[in-house]
């Protein structure tokens, strides 16, 4: 039993020790593990606004932000893949800040070259971007450029990518590729404007946009550019920036040789630089003014005040430092002074800025100035060594602009006797010069065969317009002949089908006269009432018979979209008027319901009488022998209703299909003997789209047929 304890004691009771230790050390490493990851994301959320106005403090907590996730990873053995990523982006924002552009362009490396971050940040754009600016502050803009195309594409369509082609358009500007910088800022404008970007942010663009412009000498373009911000600027004041449109609008006028306006513009961008209190734009500004008074001949004493005020404000701020803008300035006056040995020390100070930082369009500008300026100095050997560096590098870069390949600038200079240049300079002038008259003529030439080709297509144009004209005149009246012949055709196919009605009453009151002569002796009113019923119905057929003469000779008067006054019960009792004698002798008694008051409409009038006298000679003809037909004209909210109803047969299944069909004959068959031509309806329903009425014919759910017309108010 003892050995069982010490046995006990010496194996069991230290593996408790050991499970209860490391169950206390974990506690201890998850609490130091949660309060480390708090103290680094404290860290960068203060550092980003610290930056700016305390650089050595922003980057001594970046420096503790990072020893803190090194040991939070190595403790919690996984990677910290969002933390670590800012870490190295401020960094190396504080790189930049501080002028140390290799070691950010290096710590941007060690996040860009590993593919499981660059994944898990979605194609890091924004750390693309940052390497960009570093390349380009540092002067490596073919680097810069792939920087900036790589954010570009590993970018979502959004603000962050319109300032990545802005900032490349920017690079391509430096390289002297000003076409394809344009391209750039035209796409970033376009994306401000879509994703709704600050004023700031399009104005930046536009400012660019229009310094490409001027350097293209499309000064129109680039005064619209520089105007529009103006308006822009208006609305959110920023009066630094008015300073520089003032200032740009100037060099732009300048350039005309519009001395007024650019002395205008000078005025205005000189007064917002001293509300910004802007010492190196005052200089620029002063510099030109002097500048454009000389070239104006205006008053010396303020020429010389001019050149006064920028003096002391360059040794009143220490602006002795050498810039290529301010130095540009410098020997732009000494031109207009005629010292041209000081203006070339100017042009070469800036020449030497630019070639540090990088700017090869500057030094371009440069070199052609430096070149003009030995030639009005009487230097022509210098001139010309000038010029050859001009061309020199001129071409480079347009071997950069195909294949991007800075490394490949090879620059030679192989200096010849000034006899030499000057002789090829001479041959080169008198080739230009005739080759200028060539293109000239070629353009007159061209011109006046432009004019020709013109006038011969207007007048071809003229010609051709005229006869179609023409065309469309022709077919129009070849469609309302058309449409007049299917009008007259319809019409004499009704009247003809009407002249039946009188005839056939001709033949029952004969028939009844010669049937019924002896019994009919002595009754002298009733045989002078038929004779007169004949004679009604002769004159009914002669004026049929008028009226398919006037078809045949104006069928144009005969159009039934002709509208009149129509009194709508006046219409159906003229009908019933018509059939009350063939109603009477089949023993047929007719009820009518009219509306209370008459109402006039504007229709057809002859053709609503046809269709209401065959609805009405069909109810009479199809209804049994002493029987009933029920005639209604109601007011509904569709137009006014005539509704025909027999006591007849009706009508089978088989006749729906078939009733407005020419020449059709269907079940039912007339009680009295009467004929039938299946014309009848084909001719109302004909009638009824020609006034923009409705017919409708159906079974009453009891016995016999319905005739249902619908006329709208508005025929």
């Amino acid at each position: 039993m003892r050995r069982r304890i010490r046995y006990f004691s010496v194996f069991f009771i230290p593996a408790l020790v050991c499970l209860f230790g490391k169950s206390v050390l974990g506690k201890e490493t998850q609490q130091l593990s949660i309060a480390d990851t708090i103290r680094i994301e404290a860290l960068l959320d203060s550092i980003p606004s610290l930056m700016p106005t305390d650089l050595p403090l922003s980057m001594a907590l970046i420096e503790e932000a990072d020893s803190l996730l090194t040991q939070l990873e190595q403790t919690l053995d996984r990677p910290f893949l969002r933390q670590k990523g800012e870490i190295v982006f401020l960094k190396s924002q504080g790189f930049s800040s501080q002028g140390k552009f290799d070691e950010g362009i290096s710590e941007l490396h060690t996040i860009l070259s590993k593919p499981d971050l660059v994944a898990y940040f979605n194609g890091a754009s924004k750390y693309y971007g940052l390497l960009g600016r570093l390349y380009q502050e540092k002067g490596n803009l073919i680097e810069a450029r792939k920087s900036y195309l790589q954010a570009i594409q590993s970018s979502h369509i959004s603000i962050e990518t319109g300032v990545f082609y802005n900032n490349l358009g920017l690079v391509e500007y430096l390289m002297g590729s000003l076409f394809d910088a344009s391209i750039h800022y035209k796409r970033a404008l376009v994306l401000f404007e879509s994703e709704n970007a600050t004023v700031q942010q399009k104005n930046s663009v536009r400012l660019n946009w229009g310094l490409v412009y001027y350097d293209l000498d499309s000064l129109d373009r680039a005064e619209s550019q520089f105007r529009e911000i103006l308006k822009l600027v208006d609305t959110i004041p920023d009066t630094q920036l008015k300073g520089r449109l003032y200032l740009n609008l100037s060099a732009v006028y300048l350039k005309q040789s519009m001395w007024a306006q650019t002395i205008s513009m000078l005025d205005s961008a000189l007064h917002e630089s001293i509300l910004t209190e802007d010492p190196f734009l005052q200089v620029k500004i002063r510099f030109q003014r002097a500048a454009c008074l000389m070239s104006m001949k205006g008053d010396q004493n303020r020429i010389q005040h001019e050149i006064e005020m920028a003096e002391t404000l360059i040794k009143t701020n220490q602006l002795d430092a050498m810039n290529t803008d301010l130095e540009l300035e410098k020997g732009n006056f000494e031109i207009f002074r005629g010292n041209y040995s000081q203006a070339k020390n100017h042009y070469n100070r800036a020449l030497d800025a630019a070639i540090q930082l990088g700017n090869y369009t500057g030094q371009i500008h440069l070199l052609y100035r430096l070149a003009k300026v030995d030639s009005l100095g009487g230097n022509i050997v210098s001139a010309m060594t000038y010029y050859q560096r001009y061309h020199r590098l001129s071409d480079s870069l347009n071997r950069i602009k195909n294949d991007r390949m800075i490394d490949n600038i090879q620059m030679e200079y192989d200096l010849e006797k000034s006899e030499q240049e000057k002789e090829f300079i001479s041959r080169e002038l008198a080739l230009s010069k005739s080759q200028s008259q060539h293109r000239f003529y070629f353009l007159l030439a061209s011109i006046g065969i432009l004019i020709v080709t013109v006038i011969a297509l207007i007048i071809i144009a003229s010609q051709r317009n005229r006869l179609l004209h023409t065309w469309k005149i022709i077919d129009n009246q070849n469609h309302r002949l058309k449409s007049m012949f299917r009008e007259r055709q319809l019409i004499l196919r009704l009247l003809t089908h009407d002249l039946r009605s009188p005839l056939m009453r001709i033949q029952i009151i004969v028939a009844n006269l010669l049937g019924n002569w002896e019994e009919n002796k002595g009754k002298e009113e009733e045989t002078q009432a038929e004779i007169a019923e004949i004679a009604h119905a002769a004159s009914e057929i002669d004026h049929f018979s008028e009226r398919i003469m006037d078809a045949e000779d104006q069928p144009e008067n005969l159009e039934i979209s002709q509208k009149s006054g129509t009194k709508l019960n006046q219409r159906m009792e003229s009908a019933i008027e018509k059939y009350q004698s063939k109603a009477f002798k089949k023993g047929i008694q007719i009820h009518k319901q009219f509306l209370p008051e008459e109402k006039t409409i504007q229709t057809n009038q002859e053709a609503l009488q046809l269709v209401l006298e065959n609805l009405l000679s069909n109810a009479i003809k199809y209804a049994p022998l002493n029987s009933e037909i029920d005639v209604c004209l109601t007011n509904q909210s569709d137009g006014y209703h005539y509704t025909i109803r027999d006591r007849g047969p009706g009508f089978q299944e088989a006749d729906f299909s078939n009733m407005f069909k020419q020449f059709q004959t269907l079940s039912a068959q007339p009680t009295n003997g009467e004929s039938s031509q299946g014309m009848g309806l084909y001719l109302s329903q004909k009638l009824c789209s020609q006034i923009g009425a409705s017919l409708a014919i159906y079974n009453h759910s009891e016995k016999g047929a319905i005739a249902s017309l619908i006329i709208p108010e508005n025929t």
